[in-house]
């Protein structure tokens, strides 16, 4: 849906054909008919429900989730595409989200956070989650991660009633149901392993954020949502903010937020310095953590050259 759904959005496309004066001369063209933005969406309903059907029809089912986490980014178009659909918002404990893609989508490198995507994520993704919820009022069905794994069962049924759809108890053993669609973009990390809902996960970032610099990038974090917004989804800003002490005092960030947050391509000098520094230092908390200290000289140099390994690839290819 984003290809289409951008398509009205000034600057927002980027391709050979130039996208920008594409954008114009469509918009232009919609200028002459009778409610022309309207009819675009008509179009695009119309489009996304023949692929959405032929994929029913090809697995004899009747309903379709279309699922992207990104689809925060053009709540309203969608709305203006599918005005009379019901939109599930899956939403998670903000810690667990920023621990997830520390983890997994930059490589447990704090400093691949103002990847494009990912900075969206953490800058914007939660209040514009927020607006979504508010545009789409009762159609809006708001599920919690942490309710949906402890208690799935009584979650999915509940959710099944809101859409008007009965409830299965097979829709609980999705794995044996259907497998794992293939596909470059699935979860590469867990979603071989499990064939039901399962709590692993629900407080497995509390045992990510160890490092002085992680600390201090949690703490920030949440103080960009605010507490309003967290607590709006149900978490509690204050007992999260306690999970993560952290003394600038005694550990100063090289790198502060604004730093990190900056893209590559627009990074000075000493900002791209600050970032090398910081790798490297945080690298050697982590090192030295995981590994309960340095027991032996022969450790140590193993530990030094590791450490200088992961600084020149930061230096050279990471900032």
């Amino acid at each position: 849906m984003f290809p289409a759904a951008y398509a009205l959005r000034p600057g927002a496309l980027l391709a050979d054909y130039n996208a920008h004066v594409g954008q114009i001369a469509l918009s232009e063209y919609l200028a002459q008919l009778d409610n022309g933005e309207d009819q675009y969406f008509v179009a695009l309903r119309k489009m996304a429900l023949h692929l959405y059907d032929a994929f029913l029809t090809k697995h004899n089912a009747e309903v379709f989730l279309d699922k992207t986490s990104r689809y925060y980014l053009i709540l309203p178009e969608l709305v203006r595409t599918f005005p009379e659909a019901k939109y599930v918002f899956l939403v998670r404990n903000p810690l667990a989200v920023l621990a997830s893609f520390l983890n997994t989508m930059v490589n447990d490198s704090p400093y691949g956070l103002s990847e494009p995507g990912v900075r969206k994520d953490l800058l914007e993704g939660y209040k514009l989650i927020r607006q979504g919820i508010e545009q789409v009022g009762d159609d809006a069905i708001v599920i919690n991660y942490e309710e949906l794994v402890g208690e799935p069962e009584a979650t999915i049924a509940l959710l099944c009633k809101r859409l008007k759809i009965p409830f299965e108890p097979e829709m609980l053993n999705y794995g044996k149901k259907l497998g794992v669609l293939p596909g470059k973009l699935v979860d590469p990390k867990s979603i071989h392993k499990h064939d039901t809902p399962v709590k692993d996960y629900v407080d497995a970032w509390q045992s990510l954020f160890v490092t002085s610099q992680e600390r201090y990038i949690a703490q920030v974090f949440l103080t960009h949502l605010g507490p309003e917004l967290v607590n709006s989804f149900g978490y509690s800003y204050q007992d999260l903010y306690a999970t993560v002490p952290f003394d600038e005092n005694r550990w100063a960030p090289v790198a502060k937020w604004d730093v990190l947050m900056t893209p590559r391509d627009q990074r000075n000098y000493l900002k791209s310095c600050k970032i090398a520094i910081a790798y490297i230092f945080h690298t050697w908390q982590k090192e030295f953590i995981n590994s309960n200290g340095i027991d032996s000289i022969s450790n140590f140099y193993r530990f030094v050259r590791r450490i200088a390994s992961r600084a020149i690839h930061s230096v050279f290819q990471g900032s």
